[in-house]
């Protein structure tokens, strides 16, 4: 239960920080209510090194790996753009997004295949080699 509270203590304490520039006078009662001195637009903000304090090394590992695939999600965003331009797709949901991949990508995407269409907002990706469980 403690542990829990420390994680929303935490996540809390750096969203305020991040969105003050955003939502001045909400950031600032928040930081009131977090009994905080001074004023949120004084404080600095989170360090990535601030968020991801406590985590074992598993879970970094997982965070590293979700930024290479936000990589791999910039090249899809770009792909379906043009797709969409050139009137092949009408909206990215109506997309299939076929990848290929080698070296260490490859399992990455593989091992995260079944989250892979949210993360892009299509419809199916499919990975070769893989299978697919159908709808």
């Amino acid at each position: 239960m403690r542990s829990a509270q420390t994680a929303l203590y935490r996540v809390a304490y750096a969203l305020v920080r991040l969105t003050a520039p955003l939502l001045a006078f909400t950031a600032e009662e928040v930081w009131k209510q977090m009994r905080q001195p001074g004023s949120v637009h004084t404080a600095l903000f989170a360090e990535p090194e601030e968020l991801t304090a406590g985590l074992s090394d598993k879970h970094r590992k997982r965070v590293q790996n979700w930024d290479r695939l936000m990589e791999v999600r910039e090249d899809v965003l770009k792909s379906l753009e043009t797709a969409r331009q050139s009137k092949l797709i009408g909206a990215p949901l109506e997309a299939r997004v076929r990848l290929s991949a080698n070296g260490n990508l490859y399992p990455l995407l593989e091992q995260y295949v079944g989250d892979l269409p949210a993360g892009f907002t299509v419809d199916r990706v499919v990975l070769p080699g893989v299978t697919q469980i159908s709808d």
